[in-house]
C-alpha cells in the first residue's frame, strides 16, 4: 500500500512539473557550448524541449513492451516522427540538432529493417511495407535542405541496407 501511494505521488509530481514546463515558455541553457533546451507550449515536443528525454523514456518503454512484429512497426513510426522533428528543427534554424535527430531516425529504421528481415512471423506484405517505408524515408531525407555531410553518409549506409532488404524479398 505504501509503495502504491509513493508511486501515485511521484506520478502526480511529474505531471505537475510537465504542466508547468509546457505552460511557461522560456529558454534554459547550460554551460556547454550550443546546448540549450526550451520550455514551450506546443502540440509536439521536439528534441530541443526540456521534456523530450521523458518522452524518449516513454517511447523506449512502449518499444520494450511490443511483441516482435509490433516492434518493427513502432520503430518505423519512431523513425518517421524523428524525421518530422528534424524538418521542424531545420525550420527553427537548429541544423546541428536536426542532423542528430535524422541520425537517430535512421537508427530506428535500421533496427526495424534488421529485425524485420530476421523475424519469421512477418508476412511478405510486412516486408514490402518495410521496403516501401525505407525508400520513402530516404526520399524525404534527400529532400531536406542541408549543408551537413551527415546526409551523404546516410545515403551510403542506406545502400547497404537496401541490399539486405531486397535479398529478404526474394
Amino acid at each position: 500500500m505504501m509503495r502504491f501511494l509513493l508511486s501515485c505521488t511521484a506520478f502526480s509530481l511529474g505531471c505537475f512539473i510537465m504542466a508547468i514546463s509546457l505552460a511557461t515558455p522560456q529558454i534554459v541553457s547550460s554551460d556547454e557550448a550550443g546546448a540549450s533546451r526550451q520550455l514551450y507550449f506546443s502540440q509536439e515536443v521536439l528534441p530541443d524541449h526540456i521534456a523530450y528525454p521523458a518522452l524518449m523514456v516513454m517511447d523506449k518503454i512502449k518499444l520494450s513492451q511490443a511483441d516482435s512484429k509490433q516492434k518493427v512497426y513502432v520503430q518505423v513510426q519512431y523513425a518517421y516522427r524523428r524525421l518530422n522533428h528534424a524538418h521542424q528543427l531545420i525550420e527553427k534554424g537548429e541544423e546541428g540538432l536536426a542532423t542528430t535527430t535524422i541520425t537517430k531516425a535512421q537508427k530506428y529504421l535500421n533496427h526495424a529493417l534488421v529485425e524485420g528481415t530476421k523475424n519469421e512471423s512477418l508476412s511478405q506484405e510486412d516486408i514490402q511495407y518495410l521496403f516501401d517505408s525505407y525508400q520513402n524515408f530516404y526520399q524525404q531525407v534527400d529532400a531536406i535542405p542541408h549543408s551537413s555531410s551527415i546526409v551523404d553518409n546516410l545515403a551510403v549506409q542506406s545502400d547497404a541496407l537496401a541490399d539486405i532488404l531486397a535479398s529478404s524479398l526474394n
